[in-house]
């Protein structure tokens, strides 16, 4: 990489510390918190397009600055690209993926000071991705500043947050975030900051995908929000399948917000809360310049001014229907998250989940950073009692009249919450229903189902068809056959009708 500080001092004590490290100068394999920084300071001095590769495990510093970043890649006139990626094997110079869940690798401050910052102004023109990682117990102290709370050691002007800064300005360089969690950060009192802060202009992009920001009480702070995403000067945000839920806050910016140009697709924004204001879950500002496809936000507020995005599809509100298992919000069966999300959002988006399995499963995505596993049909199972599916039922009257014929239909099983339709309707010929469309509750009956059928001088077949369609089930169909005609005298002198 071209460097940011040619130090000689600083160089030779980075590439003293890597000296043991396997693979290449510009691949690195990291087993510790220390390895981890200084691969982070030689990244900006050997001019090469670099890969931190980190094994599986939870990384601290053992001789950290007080209150400082525990970890810092300073960027600034960067032509190359650094990967940060966790998850990989032990024992064999990372040479293979152990795992791709992200909290199988943990960057852990330990509440020593905030986890992790990238500095990319002044012209970083690569790719920083970071992957497949965990920024752990980041704690933001109060330090008194003319802007208010700063960071110990933080390089100047890049705002504070417990979990992650990145501040690129840039006309070309982008950042990728994909797959990570940021958790159980913290903040001393007077301290104004959020939990992610991530700001680009001058040209570039961001990218955060799949990720899960939660478990950070920042209620102690004067002024602190949850996840911070700021666009200036022609950069664009792409802000895709993350899950954002259980954090607190101090200001009414409790979830997401957005300022500048943006596009937003399949986030799940829900439960964060305020300890001194109200919670919106998504707040935007200069939302025109916003798109958003397929978002579910517990609540919204679009501020500054502004009414409408510049584009919006698919929103919805409210609860999530979504339960916590472990740090992950899994959807519910019922949960609007299922199978309602944008299969290919603009900006893209991984071939796995937060947890390393498919991204899609049931041929539509799930909104947030975790995919649902399929659940067994949730609606109840309704069958024909009588007459039976595919059966002819021979219908006799006088020519002219019209005469009536009933099915009825069993129903078991189900799960709260699920719900079948059932319909019914004349496929051949001149058969008319009642009652042929319902929809059945788990629990509920199906109505009666009138068959009208004609008496016509010559033998007729009618056919009705049914179909039960559960939630989350496949679709069952029914075919009723009436045979008609007049009154007709039988061999043995007895006349058959109804």
């Amino acid at each position: 990489m071209k460097p940011a500080r040619l130090a000689a001092t600083l160089t030779l004590f980075a590439l003293a510390a890597l000296a043991a490290l396997p693979v290449s100068a510009a691949n690195f394999c990291i087993s510790d918190g220390d390895q981890l920084a200084s691969a982070l300071v030689a990244a900006t001095s050997n001019e090469e397009g670099d890969e931190i590769r980190i094994e599986y495990g939870s990384l601290t510093i053992t001789a950290p600055v007080p209150r400082d970043y525990r970890w810092k890649f300073d960027g600034r006139y960067e032509d190359y690209s650094l990967t940060i990626s966790g998850g990989w094997s032990k024992g064999n110079g990372c040479a293979s993926i152990a795992t791709n869940s992200p909290d199988a690798t943990v960057l852990d401050a330990q509440w020593g000071g905030p986890v992790f910052v990238a500095d990319l102004r002044n012209g970083f023109a690569g790719v920083l991705t970071l992957r497949n990682l965990t920024f752990a117990r980041g704690q933001v102290y109060y330090v008194a500043g003319p802007n208010g709370s700063q960071c110990y050691g933080a390089y100047g002007g890049i705002a504070c947050a417990t979990g992650l800064a990145v501040e690129a300005w840039s006309g070309s360089g982008a950042v990728v975030i994909d797959n990570v969690l940021i958790t159980t950060g913290r903040v001393e009192a007077g301290v104004d900051a959020p939990i992610v802060h991530l700001w680009h202009q001058d040209g570039g992009s961001i990218k955060m995908r799949n990720s899960i920001i939660m478990g950070n009480t920042l209620g102690d702070g004067a002024l602190t929000e949850g996840v911070k995403v700021r666009t200036r000067t022609n950069s664009v945000a792409y802000i895709s399948n993350n899950s954002i839920f259980n954090n607190t806050v101090t200001s009414a910016e409790a979830g997401l917000t957005v300022d500048g140009t943006a596009t937003l697709s399949n986030n799940a924004i829900a439960n964060n809360s305020s300890v001194v204001a109200t919670a919106y879950q998504y707040t935007a500002y200069n939302v025109s310049q916003q798109t958003l496809r397929d978002n579910h936000f517990g609540s919204r507020r679009f501020a500054g001014g502004d009414v409408w995005p510049f584009s919006e599809i698919g929103t919805t509100t409210g609860d999530a229907q979504w339960t916590q298992s472990g740090v992950r919000m899994v959807p519910n069966a019922e949960s609007v998250l299922r199978d309602s999300g944008d299969n290919t959002p603009t900006g893209g988006i991984p071939s796995i989940d937060f947890s390393g399995n498919a991204r899609i499963i049931n041929t539509v995505i799930d909104r947030g950073a975790v995919e649902a596993a399929a659940v067994p049909p949730i609606g109840p199972s309704v069958t024909p009692n009588s007459p039976s599916s595919g059966s002819t039922t021979l219908v006799h009257g006088e020519e002219g009249e019209s005469v009536s014929r009933i099915i009825t239909f069993s129903v078991s099983g189900g799960n709260l919450g699920g719900t079948t339709t059932l319909f019914c309707d004349g496929i051949i010929g001149a058969a008319q229903v009642i009652n042929g469309s319902q929809t059945i509750s788990t629990g509920g009956y199906a109505g009666l189902v009138t068959v009208t059928v004609p008496i016509t001088s010559s033998p007729v077949t009618h056919t009705v068809g049914c179909s039960a369609t559960r939630s989350n089930g496949p679709i069952a169909t029914y075919f009723f056959h009436y045979r008609v005609g007049p009154d007709l005298i039988l061999s043995d002198g007895f006349e058959t009708g109804p």
